[in-house]
C-alpha cells in the first residue's frame, strides 16, 4: 500500500494535524472576529476596530532596505530553516539588551508571525488529549492552534479584582493529569493587563511543581505606557528550561502584512519545534526576514514614535469617554 504523500513529505507533525481536526469536526473554525472581517471586506468604507492592525505604514528605512535586497536577488531563495543567520544574531543581540541571553544558532527560530510560532510549539509539545491551560479572557486564535495539535483547552480565569492579573491559585487548581502547558499573552489580549512580577513568579512556581511548559506571547510588549515595561517569564533564570517566548514584528513596526516573528527558548525544546516549523513552512519568507533585520538595525526609533501616538490617542479616547453622561 502506498503511503500518502502528506506523511512522507512532512512527517509525524503534519500527519497528526488532519486526524486531530477530523476527530473533532466543527472545533477547528474561524473566530467570530474573522468571520465578521470577511463579511465586512465586501462592504466599501468599513472601518474595523476589532483586529490589531497598526494605522501606520511600515517605516521607510525598512522598505528601502528590502527594495535593495530584492534588487540584489537576495530574496529569491530559501533561507536555512531557523532563519537568516544575521537576523538571528540581531535578535540575540536585542534579547541580550533585555537581559535574556540566547544562542542564535540553537535557541532562536524566525517564524511566520507569532501564531505560527505558537502552533508549531504546540504541535511539538502536546499530543492528542493533552490539556493546555489558557488564561481567560484571551486571544481567540489560540484555541484552534491547540485543537489542531489534538489538545484540549482549559480556561483559567484571570483575577478580575486585581485588574485581571494572573491567578496562580486558579492555575494550580486547574492542573489535571493530562495538563502539559500553560499559554498566556503578556500584555494580555484583550484586557491590556500587564501581569505583575509577583504573580508571574508564583505562576512559574506552579509550572515548576507540575512540570508545565509555559508559552508566553509578548507581541504587545513594546506598548506599555507605565514605567518598567513588562516582566517576562523568560527573564526568570530558574524557569529557562520551560519557557517559550513568542515575539512579532507586526505591531511594533507596523508589519502585520509581512508575517514575520520569532520564538526563543531552551535548545532541546527549540530543536523539537524546528522540526515542526520545517514541516509546516520550510522557512519564514526571506523578503520578510530582511524586513525584520532592517527593523532591528535601522528602525528601532519607530517603536517610541508609535507608542507616543498610541498613548495620545488612548488619552483622547479616555477624556471623551469620561465626559459622557452616565458613562461607567
Amino acid at each position: 500500500m502506498t503511503r500518502p504523500l502528506l506523511s512522507t513529505r512532512f512527517g509525524s507533525a503534519a500527519s497528526r494535524l488532519w486526524p486531530a481536526a477530523n476527530r473533532q469536526p466543527g472545533l477547528i473554525e474561524l473566530s467570530p472576529i474573522k468571520e465578521v472581517e470577511l463579511r465586512a471586506s465586501r462592504i466599501p468604507g468599513v472601518i474595523s476596530l476589532a483586529q490589531g492592525i497598526p494605522s501606520f505604514d511600515t517605516p521607510a528605512p525598512i522598505k528601502r532596505f528590502v527594495q535593495q535586497k530584492i534588487a540584489e536577488g537576495a530574496c529569491a531563495k530559501y533561507s536555512v530553516t531557523p532563519g537568516l543567520p544575521q537576523l538571528r544574531e540581531a535578535i540575540a543581540e536585542a534579547l541580550r539588551r533585555e537581559g535574556m541571553p540566547y544562542d542564535p544558532d540553537q535557541e532562536i527560530i524566525v517564524t511566520v508571525g507569532s501564531i505560527e510560532a505558537i502552533a508549531a510549539t504546540l504541535l511539538a509539545a502536546i499530543g492528542p488529549g493533552d490539556e493546555v491551560l489558557v488564561v481567560s479572557p484571551t486571544y481567540a486564535s489560540y484555541l484552534p492552534a491547540i485543537r489542531i495539535a489534538g489538545g484540549v483547552p482549559r480556561f483559567v480565569p484571570l483575577d478580575e479584582d486585581a485588574n485581571f492579573d494572573l491567578d496562580p491559585d486558579a492555575i494550580a487548581a486547574a492542573v489535571g493529569r493530562r495538563t502539559r502547558a500553560l499559554l498566556l499573552c503578556n500584555p494580555n489580549n484583550p484586557t491590556g493587563t500587564v501581569f505583575s512580577r509577583s504573580q508571574t513568579l508564583r505562576m512559574l512556581a506552579v509550572a515548576e511543581q507540575h512540570d508545565l511548559l509555559v508559552v508566553t506571547d509578548e507581541v504587545y510588549k513594546d506598548f506599555v505606557y507605565t514605567d518598567g515595561g513588562i516582566y517576562s517569564a523568560a527573564l526568570e533564570p530558574s524557569a529557562r528550561n520551560r519557557v517559550i517566548r513568542v515575539c512579532s514584528f507586526s505591531k511594533a513596526y507596523a508589519m502585520t502584512g509581512w508575517r514575520v516573528g520569532f520564538l526563543h527558548g531552551p535548545a532541546q525544546r527549540v530543536a523539537d519545534i524546528l522540526k515542526v516549523h520545517d514541516a509546516l513552512v520550510t522557512c519564514a519568507p526571506v523578503v520578510s526576514q530582511y524586513a525584520a533585520l532592517a527593523a532591528l538595525e535601522l528602525a528601532d526609533d519607530a517603536i517610541a514614535e508609535f507608542r507616543a501616538e498610541y498613548r495620545r490617542r488612548r488619552d483622547h479616547v479616555i477624556h471623551r469617554l469620561d465626559a459622557l453622561p452616565n458613562a461607567v
